[in-house]
């Protein structure tokens, strides 16, 4: 909102800040939630992150219109395609994007 608030266009503002948002949100990630490099490289590590960013993102914009064609309020369209993005986003980066391999069986200690 403040880059739009600054007079630049919602045309730059808001690609700007969904780049800004997704890098924070990757930093964050590999500094507090996931392993950095559980699979992939630096390099690859990136590229799998960006195409899972650009497809939720795409996934959010579609849920949302379909949301609105049915008669949704735009609101409630954006928080149920918000909400459906935050799973797939979640389950993307914890299989795909830092995937660990599972610690083995179960055992009782004793």
């Amino acid at each position: 909102m403040q880059l739009y608030y600054a007079s630049v266009g919602i045309r730059y503002a808001a690609p700007i800040a969904f780049i800004t948002a997704a890098a924070t949100n990757y930093i964050l990630s590999i500094a507090i939630l996931f392993r950095h490099k559980a699979r992939w490289n630096s390099a690859w590590e990136v590229v799998i992150y960006a195409g899972l960013v650009i497809t939720v993102g795409a996934l959010d914009l579609a849920i949302t219109a379909g949301l609105y064609q049915l008669d949704y309020t735009a609101e409630s369209a954006k928080i149920g395609a918000t909400l459906m993005g935050l799973l797939f986003n979640f389950a993307g980066r914890r299989f795909i994007v830092f995937p660990e391999p599972a610690s083995g069986p179960w055992k009782p200690s004793r």
